[in-house]
């Protein structure tokens, strides 16, 4: 799977390497990974272009989770005909983002469109929830949803391959930068349930036979699994898993389960 990834550096603010999106070329289509904030879709299509495609050809998009700097072009790319995929309890925020816009527009207030522009909203009808362990056929090649909330209570990380496509759980490295960080966004944080969710991802490297990660930034593009920070030679033994994703103000536990 790792020569047919193709990373596509959005630029975000005009600068490289900050915002990513995974194009993923399959026997029967095209898919992505993450879709970028709506500010950079133009700069999405560009790179489709660049690539002989549009965003018409862009099949499924797979959201690690909904916030805008992942997931604000969903809906630019729903008018073209993608099927959006994400966390069942991120998909509601996708066909009406009001408020997650509203919340978001506390934080960055009058920079909120420069940042990230539009988000409209996906139909329903090309929503999929997915649940943990769901899996989706990508041209014959299964694509594996493994729920890794930490970082975001809905948050989805996905194995394609040899390949996991992780997200802000496995943390991100910034351009100039030597060592991995923490995409910190309150108030959603829950730094025990990411700590399960990096042993719960130890645990399906080794059941997946995972060897590459890709972060969600084209400063980093993919890893290699044994130097990358914050993670361990998988173990054998199975460690439990992280927290359920529930709705705010409740919790439990995830059962035992196979990756």
């Amino acid at each position: 799977m790792i020569d047919r990834i193709d990373t596509l550096d959005l630029h975000f603010q005009d600068q490289r390497h900050i915002i990513a999106a995974y194009l993923l070329p399959h026997a029967d289509g095209v898919a992505l990974i993450e879709t970028g904030p709506g500010s950079t879709f133009p700069m999405l299509q560009a790179q489709l272009a660049e690539r002989g495609l549009t965003p018409a050809d862009i099949s499924a998009a797979f959201l690690t989770h909904v916030h805008l700097d992942h997931a604000g072009a969903a809906g630019h790319l729903a008018r073209h005909g993608t099927t959006i995929y994400a966390h069942r309890i991120g998909v509601p925020h996708l066909s009406s983002p009001e408020r997650l816009l509203t919340s978001a527009e506390r934080i960055y207030g009058d920079d909120m469109d420069a940042l990230w522009g539009e988000m409209p909203p996906v139909p329903e009808a090309q929503l999929v929830a997915l649940d943990d362990g769901d899996t989706v056929s990508l041209g014959g090649e299964k694509l594996t949803a493994l729920d890794t909330p930490g970082h975001a209570s809905h948050h989805m990380s996905y194995v394609v391959g040899d390949v996991c496509f992780t997200g802000d759980v496995g943390g991100v490295r910034m351009p100039g930068e030597h060592h991995v960080e923490l995409p910190l966004a309150p108030p959603e944080i829950d730094l025990d349930a990411w700590r399960e969710s990096l042993t719960w991802l130890r645990t399906a490297a080794d059941h997946h036979n995972l060897r590459r990660l890709a972060p969600p930034t084209s400063a980093s593009t993919t890893t290699s699994l044994p130097t990358s920070i914050g993670w361990r030679p998988p173990s054998r033994r199975r460690t439990s898993g992280p927290h359920r994703a529930c709705p705010a103000g409740t919790t439990a536990r995830r059962p035992s389960r196979t990756p």
